[in-house]
């Protein structure tokens, strides 16, 4: 679901003329799993722009996120999208991890709730 959903962000990104993603994501198993759907989608509608895609665990995304803010990264003309493994684990990283995250779009997978039947 999560997967789809940054699809459907990437085929919505030619509305906002977008046409460059950065994806960034840690050299592991969890990390690499996403990106080969999200570059073909990408690639599909020919987008490049300043989105940069975020898929790495909390202890390598809060970092990443102070330093984005110190280099003046998390800014107009950057669009940060994470993904529902990072956005989860928000709450551990504290004030000023979160706080160098102001405007940051976390994505979570929404499943409605089903109605019981008897």
């Amino acid at each position: 679901m999560q997967a789809r959903f940054v699809i459907d962000v990437g085929q919505k990104a030619q509305t906002y003329e977008w046409h460059e993603v950065i994806l960034m994501y840690e050299d592991t198993e969890y990390g690499s799993g996403l990106i080969p759907y999200l570059a073909d989608e990408f690639q599909q509608f020919d987008i490049r722009t300043r989105v940069i895609v975020v898929h790495m665990s909390s202890s390598i995304g809060s970092k990443l996120f102070l330093l984005a803010k110190e280099t003046t990264m998390i800014s107009e003309g950057y669009t940060w999208i994470i993904t529902d493994g990072l956005s989860t684990l928000l709450d551990p990283m504290g004030a000023k991890v979160i706080g160098s995250m102001q405007g940051v779009l976390g994505i979570r997978p929404h499943i409605p709730q089903s109605k019981c039947w008897n």
